[in-house]
């Protein structure tokens, strides 16, 4: 398989982010025709759709897993790019925002032991995103692409991906 235009993979996750190719085009300051064009190109490259073009728009499995790559490849980028930074602060990008994770967690984590653990990845530039929702469907967003992380109860990783097991939280009633 040949190397995925990195504007195009941008262009596929703004249109699933943005909700659609209009404001697609608005965030990627290109115009609506170069939105639809760059993504047919890309489902011609993939050798299938990416999209289903109803209301909300949704991506279909393949395109998924391509926005899962687009966003691993904006982490990677943005990782490039700060350890340049480091190395020669003049090559700092043009000074791009930080780049932002979604992680998906349930919301007793929140509010016990996430919010701190998540501090260490604002001191790297990172904004975090966090979708809450009950600790038997975080994973949904996972494999769903939306997130690039999750805190679940399922016992084993999703296919992609690798588990690491937290802990356990044992529930008491108190009255």
């Amino acid at each position: 398989m040949s190397t995925f235009d990195p504007d195009a993979l941008e262009c596929l996750a703004a249109i699933i982010e943005e909700g659609g190719f209009e404001r697609a085009a608005q965030r990627l300051s290109i115009t609506q025709s170069a939105v639809s064009q760059r993504l047919r190109a890309l489902e011609a490259q993939v050798g299938t759709v990416l999209i289903v073009r109803s209301r909300p728009l949704k991506p279909t499995p393949a395109g998924q897993l391509m926005l899962k790559h687009a966003k691993m490849m904006r982490l990677l980028r943005a990782d490039l790019e700060k350890d340049l930074k480091e190395l020669a602060p003049s090559a700092n990008g043009g000074g791009r925002d930080e780049e932002r994770v979604s992680v998906a967690i349930n919301a007793d984590s929140i509010a016990t032991w996430a919010l701190p653990a998540l501090d260490a990845l604002a001191t790297q530039g990172l904004q975090v995103e966090i979708i809450t929702d009950d600790q038997e469907f975080t994973h949904e967003w996972l494999r769903e692409g939306q997130v690039l992380g999750c805190v679940t109860s399922l016992g084993q990783a999703l296919r992609g991906c690798r588990m690491e097991p937290l802990g356990r939280m044992d529930y008491v009633a108190v009255a």
